[in-house]
Protein backbone atom coordinates (compact mmCIF):
# COMPACT_ATOMS: atom_id res chain seq x y z
CA UNK A 1 0.00 0.00 0.00
CA UNK A 2 1.45 3.35 -1.04
CA UNK A 3 -1.20 5.78 0.23
CA UNK A 4 -4.40 6.03 2.25
CA UNK A 5 -7.43 8.27 2.13
CA UNK A 6 -8.47 11.10 4.43
CA UNK A 7 -8.68 10.45 8.18
CA UNK A 8 -6.22 7.58 7.81
CA UNK A 9 -2.53 7.13 8.46
CA UNK A 10 -0.22 4.72 6.68
CA UNK A 11 2.04 3.08 9.25
CA UNK A 12 5.31 1.54 8.16
CA UNK A 13 7.97 0.13 10.41
CA UNK A 14 7.44 0.07 14.18
CA UNK A 15 3.70 -0.42 14.73
CA UNK A 16 3.87 -0.08 18.50
CA UNK A 17 5.73 3.23 18.35
CA UNK A 18 3.40 4.62 15.69
CA UNK A 19 0.26 3.73 17.65
CA UNK A 20 1.66 5.06 20.93
CA UNK A 21 2.46 8.37 19.16
CA UNK A 22 -1.03 8.47 17.66
CA UNK A 23 -2.64 7.86 21.06
CA UNK A 24 -0.49 10.62 22.61
CA UNK A 25 -1.44 13.10 19.86
CA UNK A 26 -5.19 12.54 20.04
CA UNK A 27 -7.85 13.00 22.67
CA UNK A 28 -10.81 10.68 22.51
CA UNK A 29 -11.23 7.36 20.81
CA UNK A 30 -9.28 5.70 18.05
CA UNK A 31 -11.20 3.02 16.21
CA UNK A 32 -9.53 -0.07 14.83
CA UNK A 33 -11.11 -2.29 12.22
CA UNK A 34 -10.08 -5.72 11.09
CA UNK A 35 -9.10 -8.81 13.03
CA UNK A 36 -5.43 -8.80 12.04
CA UNK A 37 -4.74 -5.25 13.18
CA UNK A 38 -6.81 -5.72 16.32
CA UNK A 39 -4.85 -8.87 17.12
CA UNK A 40 -1.51 -7.11 16.61
CA UNK A 41 -2.53 -4.22 18.86
CA UNK A 42 -3.84 -6.64 21.49
CA UNK A 43 -0.51 -8.45 21.50
CA UNK A 44 1.22 -5.07 22.08
CA UNK A 45 -1.17 -4.17 24.91
CA UNK A 46 -2.53 -1.14 23.06
CA UNK A 47 -6.27 -1.93 23.12
CA UNK A 48 -8.09 -0.16 25.96
CA UNK A 49 -11.63 -1.28 25.20
CA UNK A 50 -13.35 -3.78 22.95
CA UNK A 51 -16.70 -3.17 21.27
CA UNK A 52 -18.20 -5.98 19.29
CA UNK A 53 -20.69 -5.08 16.58
CA UNK A 54 -22.81 -7.85 15.12
CA UNK A 55 -24.75 -7.40 11.92
CA UNK A 56 -27.19 -10.29 11.75
CA UNK A 57 -28.58 -11.18 8.38
CA UNK A 58 -31.18 -13.59 7.16
CA UNK A 59 -31.17 -15.35 3.82
CA UNK A 60 -34.57 -16.58 2.73
CA UNK A 61 -35.54 -18.19 -0.52
CA UNK A 62 -38.97 -17.60 -1.96
CA UNK A 63 -39.82 -21.27 -1.60
CA UNK A 64 -39.87 -20.81 2.16
CA UNK A 65 -42.38 -17.99 1.84
CA UNK A 66 -44.82 -19.48 -0.63
CA UNK A 67 -45.14 -23.03 -1.91
CA UNK A 68 -46.88 -21.70 -5.08
CA UNK A 69 -44.25 -21.51 -7.92
CA UNK A 70 -46.14 -18.65 -9.63
CA UNK A 71 -45.98 -16.48 -6.51
CA UNK A 72 -42.29 -17.27 -5.99
CA UNK A 73 -41.34 -15.68 -9.31
CA UNK A 74 -43.17 -12.51 -8.29
CA UNK A 75 -41.04 -12.19 -5.18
Amino acid sequence: MKSVGPNARLVEGDLERAIRELKAERDGEIEVAGPNLAHSLTELGLIDEYRIYLHPSCLVTASHISPDPDRRSAL
